[in-house]
């Protein structure tokens, strides 16, 4: 996996979109979470819920719902015929939850 990270307008989705073109996916971290939080509770705010969950369920709360859906998303890209060579993912994570979700991935195409 590689992980790009920086302030708005630093070129992170560019990178990966070059990285696209050598058969990676790309993931926008703050995308995912979005898209949870309007599955599960889209009438309070984003940061609401963020801080409800964080408050029931840990600190690590946002890494772990990425967590889950790296992993949904590399099962998916193993099944397929022409599976890609990695994740590109950008979001503003820092380093303690980069580590936090690198942990708890397991390899992928040997990786």
């Amino acid at each position: 996996m590689i992980f790009l990270t920086g302030p708005h307008g630093a070129g992170k989705t560019t990178v990966a979109e070059i990285l696209m073109y050598y058969n990676f996916v790309y993931l926008d971290l703050g995308g995912l979470l979005r898209k949870r939080h309007l599955e599960e509770s889209p009438r309070i705010t984003f940061e609401s819920w963020c801080e409800e969950n964080e408050r029931r369920k840990g600190f690590s709360f946002t890494d772990d719902v990425i967590v889950d859906e790296i992993k949904k998303m590399r099962f998916r890209l193993g099944v397929s015929s022409n599976p890609p060579k990695d994740l590109v993912i950008v979001g503003s994570r820092s380093l303690k939850g980069i580590q936090h979700i690198t942990g708890r991935i397991p390899n992928f195409n040997g990786c």
